[in-house]
């Protein structure tokens, strides 16, 4: 039976933690469904739902209400945000 050798289980333990680092989660609330989003950080990443209600960040993130991170953008602080009325959030770019 064959053993990997210690650095290599670092070498790719430290490659799937980068790997993971560079994503974040967010939460997303519409009318129909709550789910997870993961989002690229520092990409913007499309998101395209014209009726939100909730966004949960672990990150500071812009949204904006076109895709492509075009159209009218407001920076979202870490926390849940919520809106009596749906807002429309074309795409995500979070920090």
């Amino acid at each position: 039976m064959y053993a990997a050798p210690p650095l290599r289980l670092l070498i790719l333990s430290l490659a799937t933690s980068t790997a993971l680092a560079k994503t974040i989660t967010v939460g997303i609330g519409t009318s129909e469904a709550s789910r997870p989003l993961h989002v690229p950080v520092g990409k913007c990443t499309d998101v395209d739902e014209e009726e939100v209600y909730t966004l949960d960040l672990k990150q500071p993130c812009r949204a904006f209400t076109g895709v492509m991170c075009t159209g009218q953008t407001v920076m979202l602080h870490p926390g849940e945000h919520t809106s009596e009325r749906p807002v429309p959030v074309g795409s995500l770019l979070c920090e």
